[in-house]
């Protein structure tokens, strides 16, 4: 898991970056998800001006429709529209 990922560009870098991370999520098999962190870091002594990792509404949604169209996303659906594996035995 990523978990608090956050983009502080301009606003017309920041989807086109988020695109790029998840176009690069097929080459590391083993992150199942991703957590965006959408606030403001506190003011600290290590980030004078803290960072603003904040999405508007429409980069919300712009992101929302990136991650419906991922190829991940549709491999859940279908996993979850499968049927369940049978009983599984071992041999006698």
């Amino acid at each position: 898991i990523l978990a608090e990922v956050g983009i502080d560009l301009a606003p017309e870098l920041t989807l086109e970056r988020v695109q790029e991370l998840i176009d690069a999520l097929p080459n590391y098999p083993l992150i199942r998800a991703v957590v965006y962190f959408n606030d403001r870091n506190p003011t600290n002594i290590y980030a004078p001006v803290p960072p603003d990792w904040t999405l508007n509404n429409v980069e919300t949604e712009a992101l929302r429709a990136t991650i419906a169209r991922s190829p991940f996303v549709e491999q859940q659906r279908r996993a979850e529209r499968a049927e369940p594996p049978g009983e599984t035995r071992w041999p006698d």
